[in-house]
């Protein structure tokens, strides 16, 4: 029983898409990585989420629970609603991408249900000549 997990937020596959994109910091410790110009997405203790780790993490969940692109939530209004947070539009807007990024790797093929359609045929059909 999967003691109902029906999906799982992949939160740290955005993370690691934010890295290897270019738009966050790989290692905050890191020679420059205060003045690299890219964001970065761990509080000061390296172990939890900056304020751009959460909005991205948020970003990724509204992506997850309502099936709507993150990148579909804009930035109109952002800096007078969200500035106070410390994350400016233009960052708003990189977190966005990434995330929609994810959401839309996150979401199956049609290809895929059809494959997988077919293996679960094919092992009902193995079973029924067992019997």
């Amino acid at each position: 029983s999967s003691g109902g997990i029906t999906g799982i937020v992949p939160s740290g596959q955005a993370f690691r898409r934010a890295v290897a994109s270019g738009v966050a910091t790989r290692d905050m410790y890191g020679p420059g990585a205060t003045t690299d110009g890219l964001i970065d997405l761990w509080f000061n203790d390296g172990t939890h989420a900056s304020v751009h780790g959460s909005y991205l993490s948020a970003l990724t969940l509204f992506g997850s629970l309502t099936g709507l692109d993150p990148a579909s939530l804009g930035v109109a209004n952002f800096d007078a609603e969200y500035g106070t947070l410390g994350i400016t539009a233009a960052e708003a807007l990189l977190l966005q991408r990434v995330a929609s990024e994810q959401w839309a790797a996150a979401v199956p093929e049609p290809g895929t249900w059809a494959l997988m359609l077919a293996g679960v045929l094919f092992c009902g059909g193995a079973a029924c000549r067992r019997r």
